[in-house]
């Protein structure tokens, strides 16, 4: 299971899972993979598995959720390194991180999360919407099902900070910015 993109976005449902492997699935290889769930709570995970010999390979994976735990590895883990020190030779080098989907509905992505971290798998040679992986100029291909470069610059308001209401007159607006280029940032001019 290679380079797929997957987000179940219900924040009400309850038991979603991005990827539910059973006991009785053998040789199961889940690498290079994007796992999001929206939903809210403690039932809610980015991948269930629930005997972890059912696998072959799991690594180089995106987790992301907005409930309690991130993932049940034959157990439920609210972090990450938990399930990595509990499973040495699954998971470690995914990470837990939202993977910027342009829309709950259409799962290309843009900046750093996914990009150029995934490992080889030579059979892999393009993307869903049939781009050659990696996409050149890069020489890493990217996690989840899309393939992309990052534009040298591009900074994003991730958030403001102040003032949280809308206030009248002049006032001071303070924004938490987000690098989604591929360059460092050392100051943007608003």
């Amino acid at each position: 299971l290679y380079h797929n993109s997957v987000l179940i976005d219900n924040p009400t449902i309850s038991g979603a899972r991005g990827l539910y492997v059973l006991g009785t699935t053998v040789g199961l290889d889940v690498r290079n993979n994007a796992f999001a769930t929206t939903t809210i709570g403690a039932t809610a995970y980015a991948i269930y598995v629930t005997t972890a010999s059912t696998l072959t390979a799991c690594d180089y994976n995106a987790y992301f959720t907005a409930g309690t735990n991130v993932a049940y590895f034959q157990a439920a883990y609210a972090t990450l390194p938990a399930m990595q020190a509990a499973f040495p030779a699954y998971n470690q080098n995914c990470q837990r991180i939202w993977p910027n989907y342009l829309s709950n509905t259409d799962l290309h992505t843009f900046g750093p999360p996914l990009a150029n971290w995934a490992v080889n798998i030579p059979a892999i040679i393009s993307d869903f919407d049939n781009q050659s992986r990696p996409l050149a100029p890069d020489l890493i291909k990217d996690v989840g099902a899309d393939e992309f470069v990052l534009p040298p610059v591009d900074a994003d308001v991730w958030s403001i900070v102040n003032p949280i209401m809308p206030v009248v007159g002049a006032n001071s607006v303070q924004v938490q910015l987000q690098n989604n280029g591929s360059n460092s940032l050392n100051g943007v001019p608003i």
